[in-house]
């Protein structure tokens, strides 16, 4: 089986404690840019705007998806962006990836103080074309 390759990236969004939530962070192994420049999951601050952060990784998010925290519950990482982004903010995840050109995809997470909601650019595609082309009942394979 080959390997999946991932690539996940946020906008910048605001949090309520930035020292804190990069901070916590580091539980899902996601540490500031200045502490490692060459990171492959790393967190790091808005140049033009610093009450903004945003987040990299080289890894799929799934591969982040739980973890235990030290109350010993499976903590997620968009529960964390929750639990600390702005009202009025929003972030979003955008995850990409490929396993040669079998599987292509691509996801976002929507993460706002009060609701997580999912895109799946296949699902919305599908949607999309049998919009345009007036058919409901259009679908199609997306992987080989």
């Amino acid at each position: 089986m080959a390997d999946c390759i991932s690539r996940v990236r946020t906008n910048y969004f605001g949090v309520s404690d930035m020292d804190e939530f990069r901070e916590k962070l580091k539980i899902f192994g996601i540490v500031p840019v200045e502490e490692n420049a060459y990171g492959h999951r790393i967190s790091f601050i808005n140049d033009n705007d610093p009450a903004k952060v945003g987040i990299a990784l080289d890894c799929s998010y799934g591969d982040l998806a739980d973890t235990d925290d030290e109350d010993g519950y499976g903590l997620t990482l968009a529960d964390l962006i929750q639990d600390h982004i702005l009202n009025g903010d929003a972030c979003i995840i955008t995850e990409v990836g490929y396993e040669k050109s079998r599987y292509v995809y691509g996801v976002a997470k929507v993460i706002t103080a009060k609701e997580k909601r999912t895109v799946d650019i296949d699902v919305f595609s599908k949607a999309a074309a049998r919009e345009l082309l007036g058919n409901p009942d259009w679908d199609t394979q997306m992987d080989y």
